[in-house]
């Protein structure tokens, strides 16, 4: 759980140093993924 919850904060980091259509991208696949 505790993993989730940072590859979940890695991501968004990740996304903040991206275009909105990539951060929107990012967030999708997350919501997506079976994590």
């Amino acid at each position: 759980m505790a993993y989730n919850a940072g590859l979940y904060r890695l991501f968004l980091s990740l996304a903040n140093f991206l275009n909105n259509k990539s951060k929107t991208f990012f967030i999708e696949l997350i919501k997506k993924s079976p994590l």
